[in-house]
């Protein structure tokens, strides 16, 4: 991820400098990351202006996860071998998803 945010010049890929491979999505037009963990495949629902800035909102109509990260009998993906990061705003803050807790809501 962080290594596809480089500003490269117009017309190279940011893949390819990556080192990365796209393969065909399964619905949508545009590639999918192959070494890529998980992937979403999604369709446009609409686009929120923020101020400056866009909100784009997908309706997701294919998931890829890595085998090893599906629990194929309950279809979901096994957090306890996946460990994302997230984006917390800024060009350079994120966030780790290793300390979880589990917070019941109430009745």
């Amino acid at each position: 991820m962080n290594e596809c945010s480089a500003e490269l010049p117009y017309g190279v890929s940011e893949l390819a400098q990556a080192g990365l491979t796209a393969v065909p999505s399964a619905t949508v037009r545009p590639p999918r990351i192959a070494e890529a963990p998980a992937a979403l495949e999604c369709r446009e629902w609409g686009t929120l202006r923020v101020g400056k800035n866009r909100l784009v909102l997908g309706l997701i109509k294919r998931v890829f996860v890595k085998d090893e990260l599906a629990d194929p009998e309950k279809l979901r993906v096994r957090l306890d071998r996946y460990f994302p990061i997230g984006r917390m705003g800024g060009p350079d803050l994120y966030s780790r998803t290793r300390d979880r807790f589990a917070m019941p809501r109430p009745e």
